[in-house]
């Protein structure tokens, strides 16, 4: 890169060489994560910017036969969270939603605010729902969807959707992290008519707050 211009056609694919490293070292942190518990460097984020960054990366992850729509409503608070490991998140969802389409299809990746006033306003979040304000970051796909026992076991370590195939590990690391950062996972989906992932993050209104490791 730093031999490069950013005009060079190389450029992008070096780039996108860096963020997938960046990525495969938080992968590995987060693998450590299970023997060794490691504090996350939480602090106001801006999760337009994260899905902004991300949105290469994911594209060229999911190939062409995968449609990839972005919606950011306007006013989008800041959330309280690891900015890596949010992006970890987000691109293992992705790679799971390439896994469920494989004869192509359609991924929308939607961020809005969300106020929750009762632990109900949502009942398919995996765990109570703490009322307050949200960043609702939403990956939703088009494809084969999951009946209700999967649903059941989604989060269980080791546990995977795509038998032999899959660690099991990739929504279990997404589950700890988002609960680590004090947040939630609600999950939609049928056999059939694909699959929705709610992450709710913790909003701030204060985007100097200092930061805070937890």
């Amino acid at each position: 890169l730093g031999k490069l211009a950013t005009s060079d056609p190389l450029y992008r694919h070096a780039d996108m060489i860096r963020n997938a490293a960046d990525r495969a070292a938080t992968l590995t942190r987060q693998l450590l994560a299970y023997g060794r518990p490691q504090p996350l460097l939480v602090q106001p984020t801006n999760v337009r910017a994260i899905l902004a960054d991300s949105h290469s990366l994911i594209a060229s992850l999911i190939g062409e036969s995968i449609t990839l729509t972005t919606a950011v409503d306007a006013g989008v608070s800041h959330a309280l969270i690891d900015r890596d490991q949010i992006s970890y998140c987000l691109l293992n969802l992705a790679i799971n939603a390439h896994d469920a389409m494989p004869d192509g299809g359609t991924l929308t990746i939607e961020v809005a605010n969300a106020a929750i006033v009762d632990a109900s306003d949502d009942p398919e979040s995996i765990r109570p729902l703490s009322p307050g304000d949200y960043v609702l970051l939403s990956i939703r796909d088009t494809g084969r969807g999951m009946d209700t026992a999967t649903r059941a076991k989604l989060f269980e370590p080791f546990f995977s959707t795509k038998g032999s195939s899959g660690t099991g590990l990739g929504l279990s690391t997404v589950n700890g992290a988002i609960a680590q950062m004090h947040g939630n996972i609600a999950v939609t989906s049928e056999p059939g008519r694909g699959t929705t992932f709610r992450l709710y993050l913790p909003a701030t209104p204060d985007p100097a707050s200092t930061i805070v490791e937890s």
